[in-house]
């Protein structure tokens, strides 16, 4: 992967609608979030949509599938009322990689549900082989119940932040819970 003009070279873009358009941005960090979603698609349609009022630089589908949608020299609105290490306004200076992920599951009655399906009257289970448990480090987040990343997910990621590393003086790379907790 390369970054050419602040953009992935090869990667579709879908213009997000909600971004500073005039704001340059000298990124020197990556902030990592999941989407708390259904599908990539459907977070690129959220965030391309009027209503919208975040974005993200990049979302990576289930499929390891890449989406850039603001310019990397543009604040796009991903990490919202931010802090970490006597920083603050992560907005103004990092990259924004959304993964498509729901996060969090419900158990219920030895099933575990995405936080919409856990909503319903008639539930579609999450497949066991799709659920990691384990504990947040970040104290404020109690949930010990995650959906898994998908390894394409997992390696598009990695090489993503390798091309934003190269391209711009990256100092830190952070989850949206390090910089945002519990929210």
């Amino acid at each position: 992967m390369e970054i050419k003009n602040n953009r992935l070279v090869g990667a579709t873009f879908v213009e997000a609608h909600s971004y500073n358009k005039t704001a340059v941005i000298k990124p020197d960090a990556i902030i990592i979030h999941y989407t708390a979603g259904a599908s990539g698609s459907a977070t690129v349609k959220l965030f391309s949509a009027k209503t919208s009022t975040t974005s993200a630089h990049f979302v990576v589908s289930e499929d390891g599938t890449i989406t850039q949608m603001v310019d990397l020299n543009r604040k796009a609105y991903h990490a919202g009322t931010s802090s970490y290490n006597g920083r603050s306004s992560y907005n103004n200076f990092s990259i924004g990689i959304e993964i498509s992920n729901p996060g969090y599951l419900q158990k219920i009655d030895g099933k575990y549900y995405t936080w919409w399906e856990a909503k319903k009257d008639k539930k579609t289970a999450t497949s066991a082989d799709k659920v990691f448990i384990g504990k947040h480090r970040n104290a404020v987040t109690t949930m010990t119940y995650w959906y898994k990343y998908t390894d394409a997910q997992i390696q598009a990621v990695k090489e993503l932040c390798q091309a934003i590393c190269k391209a711009y003086d990256i100092i830190e790379i952070l989850g949206h819970e390090e910089i945002a907790p519990g929210s």
